[in-house]
């Protein structure tokens, strides 16, 4: 009985380490990955141009296909 209990805390305190872990490594991770994700594109974001209305380009290709 007392090594299944033990299993059992040593389970539960390897679930808790991992999810500590993994909650402190999320905020450096996004540390880490903005400046290099800003760099990939090119620009940084308060110059990016802005965003096209969804199905836009569709919209335009259909326009291109009927004038043709």
């Amino acid at each position: 009985m007392e090594n299944v209990l033990a299993q059992f805390y040593i389970i539960n305190m390897w679930n808790l380490s991992g999810i500590a872990l993994r909650s402190l490594a999320s905020p450096v991770g996004v540390l880490i990955q903005q400046p290099t994700e800003e760099r990939r594109k090119g620009r940084r974001p308060e110059e990016a141009p802005p965003a096209r209305p969804a199905g836009s380009r569709f919209q335009e290709r259909l326009k291109r296909e009927t004038e043709k």
